[in-house]
Parts: structure tokens; sequence; C-alpha cells
């Protein structure tokens, strides 16, 4: 995975943007030629292959203008994670453009770019293909219609994925012996930076973390003290970020700033290996800051006070962005007004802000008359393919058993048909479907989202808010405005403010105050 800053980032899509622009100023305009994207995905050990974001635009750019297909600069997607997961923010996207139907292939440079795993690819690429979706390698020109050009393709992604798990392995055993060595493994933390000495400590930043750790273990100033101190002496990290509670939590617990390694840390070991270079902060004060910090560790309870949040998994800050997530005592806050990172939001009960949200959606979720028979039709249907799954799974098995213990001899004629027939009985009562009065009300129910809403546990209607939307934001203990899925936005009718240009930039709905 590659760590690039926002400035890098910046750049390397400001010269991707104009090699786009110099490949396409040199093409003639031909109207008739059907859209495709171009998918990239880099890690910085593959540049050395020809795999850089450059050498992949340049590839797939040329495949397209000779296969006349047109990319607009919209469509360029470009992923900088691994290639064995399936959650890639820029992969997703291509595929939610591709079921869109706007387009007709997608392009990259080489199958694993695709993908590294043989099962994603595999997947998807069939799914883009039952959509009549090209996926396009430039290294795998195969007509997979037929047997041979499958088969030469399930090789390719098997080759790509044993790659994968080579690289990954050798790249395991140097961590290995990079940390017998008591180097440290993965990026420095910003309170070391390497010179021609080696690794030395931030002059400036390693005092303020030492001041940090010696107030800490008095055990009279928390996280949120540190990070309150760090705003009013205008302390930053070397990129200009605020020293936040997390900031603090998370370098107080590096061994590195007193010279030491974690051995096995993931493991579940706690023992401490010698760094090869030295640290700022005494192992004295490094233990006593633990000892604090274990004495402060609240363990997560789901006792009488245990709840769920339905809020969090959409719930985000109007006036920062920030993600509005739960703060304890049955109340939920900005995150980063909770680390003091900037924003004065504050925070609001969760109780509240969950009934203003329901006083809204209630009103604003409204089925036309085609939909509704769309629901009451998918109801029946799932009614039928789900009617008593469980219960008839679980006594066919045991048919099954009692069946082999027959046949082998541990049950006898007479007592094997009789139990048998029970469960017969049985299989017949979880195979018949539900009557139509039950059929009726869960239609009822299904058609009438505040009901459905208002009978569904808090675990579900996390689930359903997950599903309508991307955002919900939160100012002032308030929801202010929301932004559903595109698929669904033509269900919210009501009472919504729709005009004006972040409507038209962002895809959010303003909600109306009146309501909320």
């Amino acid at each position: 995975m590659t760590a690039l800053s926002p400035q890098q980032l910046q750049e390397m899509w400001d010269d991707l943007k104009a090699m786009w622009e110099a490949h396409s100023a040199g093409l003639p305009t031909r109207a008739e030629w059907r859209r495709a994207a171009v998918y990239m995905r880099e890690s910085r050990q593959q540049q050395a292959e020809g795999f850089s974001p450059a050498a992949q635009l340049k590839g797939t750019l040329e495949e397209a203008t000779r296969r006349q297909l047109s990319v607009p600069w919209e469509n360029v997607f470009l992923d900088l994670l691994s290639g064995r997961r399936e959650d890639r923010v820029a992969f997703q996207d291509m595929l939610a453009l591709a079921r869109s139907g706007t387009i007709a292939a997608v392009i990259v440079l080489h199958t694993s770019r695709f993908s590294r795993n043989a099962v994603v690819s595999r997947k998807y690429k069939e799914e883009l293909r039952r959509r009549g979706v090209e996926v396009i390698a430039t290294n795998a020109p195969f007509d997979v219609g037929r047997p041979e050009g499958k088969f030469a393709e399930r090789m390719i992604e098997a080759v790509d994925e044993f790659t994968s798990d080579t690289i990954g392995w050798w790249v395991s055993v140097g961590l290995r012996e990079k940390h017998q060595q008591g180097e440290p493994l993965g990026r420095l933390p910003e309170t070391f930076f390497r010179d021609a000495s080696g690794i030395v400590p931030h002059p400036e930043l390693s005092a303020i973390v030492l001041e940090g750790a010696r107030q800490y273990s008095t055990g009279r100033v928390g996280f949120g003290d540190l990070s309150k101190w760090s705003e009013r002496e205008g302390h930053r990290t070397p990129l200009g970020r605020r020293l936040t509670d997390e900031w603090w939590r998370n370098v107080l617990a590096n061994p590195l700033n007193a010279g030491f390694v974690g051995y096995r840390r993931k493991r579940g070991g706690k023992e401490l290996r010698k760094a090869a270079f030295s640290g700022f902060i005494t192992l004295d004060l490094f233990e006593r800051v633990q000892e604090v910090r274990h004495g402060r560790t609240r363990s997560p309870r789901q006792g009488a006070d245990y709840r769920v949040y339905p809020l969090t998994a959409v719930a985000f800050c109007a006036a920062c962005g920030a993600r509005f997530t739960a703060s304890g005592k049955q109340r939920m806050r900005c995150r980063s007004a909770s680390q003091h990172a900037g924003c004065s939001q504050p925070s609001v009960a969760a109780s509240e802000i969950e009934r203003r949200f329901a006083v809204w959606l209630r009103s604003a979720v409204v089925l036309s008359p085609a939909e509704r028979i769309r629901v009451a039709a998918i109801v029946r249907a799932r009614l039928e393919r789900t009617r008593g799954t469980a219960s008839e799974t679980k006594v066919r098995l045991a048919i099954k058993r009692l069946t082999d213990a027959f046949v082998y001899g541990g049950i006898g004629d007479a007592d094997y048909r009789e139990e048998l027939q029970k469960h017969q009985a049985q299989l017949a009562s979880a195979q018949t479907a539900p009557d139509e009065r039950r059929t009726l009300s869960a239609i009822k129910v299904a058609q009438d989202f505040a009901t459905a809403w208002d009978r569904s546990r808090p675990e579900r209607k996390k689930q359903l808010l997950s599903t309508m939307f991307e955002a919900v934001k939160i100012r002032d203990g308030s929801p202010v405005a929301v932004r559903p899925k595109p698929e669904l936005a033509p269900l919210f009718a009501a009472r919504v403010h729709t005009g004006g240009p972040d409507r038209i930039r962002t895809g959010d709905l303003v909600l109306d105050r009146d309501v909320c």
C-alpha cells in the first residue's frame, strides 16, 4: 500500500489529468464510439514493474483508442490498496458505474490490476459480463467466450494470486529479520526522522511528547487535557496536524519513543526488544505511563446500559465533515469535536436526535402505487422462498441420520418406521406456506415504512439506514440534510428542500426544520 500526502496525491492526479488531456487532444471527435472506464491500481513496490499510474493510464488509453472506445476523465479510477481486497473505494465506484449501464467496457493494463484474488476477480468479471460490460486486460487478449480463452484467463488469475502470496511470504520473512535486529517496522512515527547518522528523535516534537508523558504519568491529566494543552501552546506535528486525543493515545503507547520495539505484540505478547537506536523517554517513565493507561481502560460492557446507535452508520457533522459517533452517557458527538480537533459542535442526547430524524423519515419515505405493488410481490416471493428453511433443513438432517442408523443396524425396523413417520410429519409442517392472513400482514408492514421503522430493533434500523443513505448530516444537535443512495432517491418525496447549488453539487436533500 502506498502512503502519499494530500499534496503528493493531488500532484499525481494533476499529472494523470494532463496525460489524459494530451491523449484526448490528439483524437478525432467520434460520437459513435462507445464509452468505457479505465481502472488502475498501484503499490510502491510495483512501480519498477511498469505498473506506475502513468504507465497504466498510457497503456489503457492506447488500448481504448485501438478498440474505438471513449474514456471521459470522470471514468478514470485509481486505487492505492492491495489487490486482494474487494472493498477498494475506486474499484467499487467503477463497479457502480458499470452497473448503471452507461459504459460498455472496463480496461486494465494487467489482470493483476483488477485483482490479486482469483475468487474476487472471477466474481466481478462474471457479474460485469452478465451485464454486457467487457472486461479488457491488455496482457490477456483472449476470447473468454471460447473454452480455451476462459481456461487461459483462469490460469492467469491463479498466477496473479500465487505471485501475491509469494511476495507476501517473503516480505514477512524480511520483516521478521528486520524486527529481530531492532529495526522499526513500517513508517517511522512522527517523533523520529532519518538523517545521515541514522534514526534520531525529532528535536521539537520529541520534547513535546516527553513533557506530555510526564504530565500523563501523574494520573491527574488525561488525553483530552493533553490535547487542550497542545492547542493552547500551538503545538503541531511536522505536517501541521493538531495533537488530538487520539494522537496522544497512540504516541504514548508506542515503545519506540523509549528506544524499544514491541516483540510479537500482535500475538498478545508484551515483551520489549531493544531497538537499534535510542529513544527520548526513559523505560521507567514509559512503563509508568502504561500503568496509568491500563488503570483507566474501561472494558466495554453489554449490560443494562448497552445500546445500539442506529445513526452512527451514516451520521456526519455538517460543520466539519467528521463522523458523528457515540460519546458515552447515551449521547452522540462529532468525532473532531470530541478529539478537540477544531470543531465546536456540541454533543446531543442520542434518543433526541434519533427521535427527530425518525419524525422526518416517517413522512419522507413515500411509495408510489407501482412501488407498492412491487413491494408486495417481493414479500410474497421472499416468504415462499424462505418458508421453513431452517427447520426443514434440520428435519432432513435428522431423517438422514435415522436412515444411516437403520442401514448399519443401529436401530430396528419397527422403531425406524415409527421415527420416520414422526420426522415426515414435521417435514410436511415445515414446508407449509404461511397462511394468507400472515402474508397480507407482512405486506402491509413492508408498504408502511413508518410502521416497519417503529417495529424494528435498533440493529435492524442501523442496517436500514446503511442501505438507504450515504450520509445523514447533523448540525447543532439536529439532522439538517441527507444524501440518499442514488437508486433510492426517488422515494424521498416529502418535506425536502431540493433547490440550490449545494443540492446539485453534492446530491444532498436539505431537511425541513419545521419537521425535525
